[in-house]
């Protein structure tokens, strides 16, 4: 898929394993990359493994969707390109938002 990002700062913590250690820990570090390598290497939203669980968000998140890092956390994105929600080989752009984030 099409990968880009809220803004400069969070693609750039994207970019290091360290930094992203140091805010998120090394066990959802290494979730979170795995998540950004599916992501990246995926065709469409339909692609993701389903053990990272991609899901539409309601509420303050609606149009969003989040995959699983580690309970409760999510690494939330949303797709720029013209899509159907109950079809997830139309999404093949997004936009990360958040790469470990507690919306519950």
């Amino acid at each position: 898929m099409k990968i880009s990002y809220k803004n400069k700062k969070l693609q750039k913590k994207t970019e290091s394993y360290k930094t992203m250690k140091s805010s998120a820990g090394d066990n959802s570090t290494r979730k979170i990359v795995r998540a950004l390598y599916e992501l990246e290497n995926a065709n469409c939203l339909a692609d993701i493994p389903h053990a990272l669980m991609p899901h539409p968000l309601r509420g303050n998140f609606k149009g969003y969707f989040g995959v699983w890092i580690k309970h409760p956390y999510r690494l939330i994105f949303k797709p720029i390109n013209k899509f159907s929600i109950s079809d997830y080989s139309s999404i093949t752009e997004i936009e990360i938002t958040y790469l470990s984030y507690d919306y519950h």
